[in-house]
């Protein structure tokens, strides 16, 4: 062992949330913020001298595991693999390769007696759930302002949630009152937000994420909500505008239907009628 060598003494894990300046894609994921783990390492060496260090990477879900799993899933795997890592650090090598092989992905299993099954409507198919889906959409950022004004009002994420479900839209009611159905029934609040873009669609994981984020790490959560609602309302303006300029087009073929039959009975029969009576004379 050389004089120069060190050991680790301990090791200290920081999670700070960044958003980025402009959303990055990754395949067919988008990344709009990212958890940095910043650590702090004190290391000695054989004559006693002490040094401490700092280090920084961003856990970049998208772009570290690109898989159809759920974001959280991914995103909790590799927080809590971090974690592992600082607390077995000064351990041996080994150590850290059975905390690796721990933190292999698992199933998730359902907490006995909890309301999981069956879903609500919102995820019905056909017509019905197409429409769901829309009046959900159109929904969802006034959602967002309301769960913004309990959160700003001093309440917690869980307690935020339960405060504005009686005042959600009815396209919307169902998803959250699942997350709070499981969240009375045991389950933890970070692992039962899952709910929400399993009955709400893609557009419901930012949401999700940032409570889970918000309960499981502290994390500040209005800022969050206050950006994905101005999303939301961008997304809602845009997807109008679409409508918008498809209704010239959509108006086309009744106007057609409607206008062509009326002129051949106004115009050309009385004409063909005309002609005709001619002929017998």
């Amino acid at each position: 062992m050389l004089p120069t060598d060190v050991t680790i003494t301990h090791a200290a894990l920081y999670f700070l949330p960044v958003s980025t300046r402009v959303p990055l894609k990754f395949g067919t994921e988008t990344l709009t913020q990212v958890t940095c783990a910043r650590v702090r390492i004190g290391v000695r060496r054989r004559d006693g001298t002490e040094a401490e260090g700092w280090g920084e990477t961003p856990l970049s879900v998208q772009w570290v595991w690109p898989s159809a799993l759920p974001y959280l899933m991914r995103q909790g795997a590799l927080m809590g693999f971090c974690t592992r890592l600082a607390k077995v650090w000064p351990v041996a090598a080994v150590a850290v390769l059975v905390a690796a092989w721990a933190l292999r992905p698992r199933r998730v299993r359902l907490l006995p007696g909890a309301p999981h099954a069956p879903l609500p409507a919102t995820i019905a198919s056909g017509a019905a759930g197409r429409r769901n889906r829309r009046a959900a959409e159109v929904a969802y950022p006034d959602a967002i302002e309301l769960i913004v004004l309990a959160v700003r009002a001093g309440y917690l994420p869980a307690a935020a949630l339960q405060a504005v479900l009686p005042h959600l839209p009815a396209a919307l009611s169902p998803a959250f009152a699942e997350v709070s159905a499981r969240t009375q029934a045991g389950q933890r609040f970070a692992d039962a937000l899952v709910a929400l873009p399993t009955l709400l669609g893609s557009m419901a994981a930012p949401l999700a994420d940032s409570f889970a984020a918000a309960d499981r790490y502290g994390l500040p959560l209005a800022p969050v909500l206050e950006r994905l609602a101005d999303e939301a309302r961008q997304r809602r303006r845009r997807h109008a505008d679409t409508l918008a300029r498809q209704l010239p087009v959509r108006m086309s073929i009744p106007l057609v239907l409607c206008t062509l039959p009326s002129f051949v009975f106004l115009a050309v029969v009385p004409l063909l009628l005309a002609a005709l009576s001619s002929l017998h004379r």
